[in-house]
């Protein structure tokens, strides 16, 4: 085995757990989407559905990141590579899911739901940059990498913590008017 292979080797633990908690809250976030899933799809709250979707992709991607630190004797081209790659491309989804909530939200509640698309993208160009550096062999990035992994899953779990609100709120609502 490798010297860097060794070491992401012994991140293994914690990238097991990342990926656990991360696949955990993707199951609570279906529950959470579900009790009022006619919102999504409702003209008012359309950009909801992309709101609910960022914070899916970012549990979703520290759960991919986990799996690449999991595969076994890891060089670094072979971690790099999908970690700068799935950083570009993650990044340019997260910024035209803005876009797209941007443009359909007409309310000062989308405004500030498309606001919380900043702290993913920004993560998201730094996975980017961690994948160069890890591509370079710099083993230090992977402290980098903690902060990128705690910024999603914070950042998501606020999200879905909105998400269950927001759309209790929304289904609250509707009940309240149905009953008029």
């Amino acid at each position: 085995m490798s010297d860097f292979a060794q070491i992401v080797s012994d991140w293994e633990t914690f990238y097991l757990l990342a990926g656990t908690a991360a696949a955990t809250l993707i199951g609570l976030l279906f529950i959470a989407v579900s009790i009022h899933i006619e919102i999504y799809n409702r003209q008012p709250f359309s950009y909801f559905s992309h709101f609910a979707a960022l914070t899916f992709n970012c549990f979703f991607y520290v759960l991919l990141i986990s799996i690449l630190f999991l595969v076994p004797n890891q060089s670094p081209l072979g971690l790099g590579i999908p970690l700068a790659v799935l950083g570009g491309l993650t990044t340019v989804n997260a910024v035209i899911q803005q876009r797209a909530s941007r443009k359909v939200s007409a309310d000062s509640m989308g405004a500030r739901l498309a606001s919380r698309f900043n702290i993913p993208i920004l993560t998201l160009f730094g996975l980017t940059v961690i994948g160069i550096l890890v591509i370079l062999a710099y083993a230090w990035s992977f402290y980098l990498l903690v902060a990128v992994i705690i910024l999603l899953l914070g950042s998501a779990a606020q999200n879905a913590w909105a998400v269950l609100v927001v759309s209790e709120q929304v289904g609250a609502e509707k009940r309240e008017g149905s009953k008029s």
